[in-house]
């Protein structure tokens, strides 16, 4: 795997290791000691990593990273769309992820971020409403983006 030096991309490892932070998780009455393991999860878990790992493959990281005017690379998940062509670049990485994982998840690393950044077109509407707040959208689209939260 090809791992970009100026990145703050995770690897499927790190995204799994990331989950075993000590959180309490039941399924049907039994405590699951660890979610990247179990069963009933661990599938799961194994499919978005790989999504994680694409982020650094040659093939697909164009695909699903952009790098950003400091030259960091980040999930287009997090990216902000300005042109028409980053729209439909944004739009691929989403088709790609939903074939990847069968369309069975409906939450993965490009689902939660379509709110935030989709709020960030009408930050203008914040501004007026509520200026004190307005630029934590904008702080926590690059805060995410930064820590490639899923």
């Amino acid at each position: 795997m090809e791992v970009t030096e100026k990145t703050h991309l995770k690897t499927g490892e790190e995204f799994k290791e990331s989950l075993r932070d000590g959180r309490e998780v039941w399924y049907r009455g039994e405590q699951v000691e660890d979610v990247t393991t179990h069963p009933a999860t661990g599938g799961g878990i194994d499919l978005l990593a790989t999504a994680y790992d694409d982020q650094h493959e040659a093939e697909t990281r164009d695909l699903l990273t952009f790098e950003r005017e400091d030259g960091k690379r980040i999930s287009k998940a997090w990216m902000v769309p300005r042109t028409p062509e980053d729209l439909a670049s944004r739009r691929e990485c989403m088709e790609y992820l939903a074939r990847e994982t069968f369309g069975i998840f409906g939450r993965q690393m490009d689902m939660i971020s379509c709110t935030q950044v989709g709020m960030e077109a009408f930050k203008h509407l914040f501004e007026e409403d509520n200026p004190e707040y307005a630029d934590n959208i904008t702080n926590y689209i690059e805060y995410a983006g930064e820590r490639n939260l899923m």
